[in-house]
């Protein structure tokens, strides 16, 4: 008894102790999935940002190779020499392919003479003076300045400022003068140089971006140059269908020019930027350019003294982005594809453990069952035998002598051992069935033909029980495929079973009727009926009811199970219609024949 209970409570504690583990395995997994997607995001976003920065240097260095190919060296050149100096440098930057200089301007100071304004072409192939109000100058090179203090940039100008909304590449010529232990830097002229936006577009930006995400492009990212006007315009994109609203939520935001920092940080001269970030932009006003200030103020500093910057203007600014969206959405993807395979695997556990329990738990009643069925085989072989050894003694031993008793203990022995046979007969049909090893030869042959044979075997069982049997059988019955020894045990089970639970009725009732190209042979009693509770489970193997049990009616609770699994071995179908006090009907679906043998 102590033993049972034992076994009754391990199962809920091992469900118990299994589930806490899996919730707890499915918590750390859920955290370590989280971890890997925030280590993976922040691994692209560092790989992206050194393609971003790489395109950006790229862009810069292009830059400042040009200003250095264009600014020469101011010391010892008159004006003239310098403008033809500029001149040349101009004409052999102009057939670039990339970086190609459309024209230029240069706006030159003579101090305490004012300024000068003069036009380069390629066509033209040198300078060409020109009115200040001239209107293809650019705004920012026509513009009053504001003065500014000293600062020096070396024997050679490098201290440029890209426009974007030229673009336009501007260089102060400054020439270096010394007086006493003091190097004085006098602006002798600002040049801007125009720079052909449709070979920036067409030729630079695509190699840049070829040449730094190159690495990275499997990943499928798109990437813009904006012009942050009002309203904001693309420059440049890698992607012909790519829209500023698409890169509201960019993963890189980079301002497209150095700033000062960064110019310090690569250990070139100190080159005063122009204005400050301007409110919405994040980057600086014109990139690593010409400092605040003008020529000639007095008020702010002596004629000469000075470096230029222009006024604001847009900025270019480098977005990049994931083709799918922004690295939060493809890693979220990520995640969430995770944690529906793990949990599809935490699933399949669950699923697992539980199929181990139930088919645990199953086995645990079929073994309990077939104890049960030992238990009511043994009981029911040990009656007629008990019986059968009895009536031989006495007839052997000479205790029964007259005929009549003779005969009476011949039809006992022949009825008990009929029923031994069919007890064991069940026994090895149950045993190949669960084997698999049944198997069924169909053939066709006529409803009645088969019906009648079913009866006439168990008849003698009928009459001994003292049951009466009502045969409806129509004239116009078609013929039946089936297994004909299988079918008939079917039927031979179904009306020995209404024979056991027939009650005082004794009244058994075998109808059959066509069902569309089918057959329905129908086997009625009329007794208690079965209990709607035990209804569901009255086809199982080894089951009997409570009344079975209660009375100590005789059977081993295989009947109904052999039936239904001949049944559907030879393609019929075994169903049951019960009411509690109205007796049972069982119905046994035969498939119609596909040959009748009437016709």
């Amino acid at each position: 008894m102590k033993k049972a209970w034992v076994s009754r409570l391990a199962n809920p504690l091992i469900l118990a102790g299994l589930t806490l583990a899996l919730a707890l395995l499915a918590g750390l997994q859920y955290r370590w999935i989280g971890e890997l997607s925030e280590a993976e995001k922040a691994r692209l976003e560092r790989s992206l940002e050194r393609s971003a920065r790489r395109f950006r240097a790229h862009f810069n260095r292009r830059l400042e190779q040009l200003a250095a190919g264009l600014a020469p060296d101011m010391s010892g050149l008159s004006s003239e020499t310098y403008l033809q100096a500029t001149a040349s440098r101009l004409a052999a930057s102009a057939g670039g392919t990339d970086l190609r200089v459309a024209r230029a301007w240069m706006r030159r100071y003579e101090p305490g003479e004012g300024s000068e304004m003069y036009l380069w072409t390629p066509g033209a192939g040198n300078w060409e003076a020109v009115q200040e109000t001239d209107p293809g100058a650019p705004q920012a090179l026509v513009q009053p300045f504001r003065g500014f203090g000293r600062r020096g940039f070396g024997g050679r100008s490098t201290g440029w400022s890209f426009l974007a909304e030229g673009p336009y590449l501007a260089l102060p010529l400054v020439h270096l003068s010394r007086e006493g232990p003091r190097v004085r830097p006098d602006l002798l002229a600002l040049m801007f140089v125009e720079l052909d936006a449709e070979a920036i577009r067409d030729g630079l930006f695509p190699a840049l971006f070829a040449e730094a995400f190159g690495e990275i492009d499997e990943l499928r990212y798109q990437a813009v140059v904006v012009e942050q006007a009002q309203p904001p315009r693309i420059v440049y994109s890698s992607d012909a269908e790519a829209r500023v609203a698409d890169f509201s939520r960019a993963d890189v935001h980079l301002p497209l020019l150095w700033s000062r920092d960064e110019l310090q940080a690569r250990g070139g001269p100190e080159r005063p930027r122009g204005p400050g970030p301007r409110p919405g932009t994040g980057g600086p006003g014109f990139g690593p350019g010409l400092p605040p200030g003008g020529p000639n103020e007095p008020d702010r500093a002596a004629p000469g003294e000075a470096n230029v910057s222009p006024g604001p203007g847009p900025d270019w600014v480098f977005l990049a982005r994931h083709r799918s969206g922004s690295l939060d959405a493809v890693v979220g993807r990520l995640r969430r594809r995770n944690l529906v395979i793990s949990g599809g695997i935490m699933a399949l556990l669950i699923c697992g453990m539980a199929a181990v329990l139930v088919s645990t738990r199953r086995a645990q009643r079929l073994a309990e069952m077939q104890m049960e069925f030992v238990a009511g085989v043994s009981h029911n072989l040990r009656t007629p035998l008990a019986v059968i050894r009895s009536a031989g003694d006495n007839l052997a031993e000479g205790v029964v002598a007259a005929d009549d008793q003779v005969r009476e203990y011949g039809r006992l022995i022949r009825s008990e051992g009929r029923r031994l046979s069919g007890m064991v007969e069940q026994t090895l049909q149950f045993a190949a069935v669960q084997a698999g090893k049944r198997q069924y030869r169909i053939e066709a042959i006529a409803t009645a033909d088969l019906v009648r044979r079913a009866v006439d075997e168990i008849m003698p069982t009928i009459e001994e029980a003292g049951f009466s049997l009502e045969l409806d059988l129509p004239d116009n019955l078609p013929a039946v495929d089936v297994d004909v020894s299988a079918a008939s045990h079917a039927l031979q089970n179904l009306i020995g079973n209404a024979v056991k639970y027939g009650g005082d009725a004794r009244w058994v009732g075998v109808s059959a009727r066509q069902s569309g190209g089918d057959v329905e042979v129908t086997v009625r009693d009329r007794g208690p009926g079965v209990d709607p509770q035990e209804l569901p489970r009255i086809f199982e193997p080894f089951f009997r009811g409570r009344r079975a049990s209660e009375q100590q009616i005789k059977g081993s609770g295989l009947g109904l199970a052999l039936a239904r699994s001949d049944a559907e071995g030879f393609g019929g179908k075994l169903t049951v219609e019960s009411a509690e006090g109205r007796g049972a009907a069982f119905t046994l679906l035969l498939p119609g024949a596909k040959d009748d043998p009437r016709t």
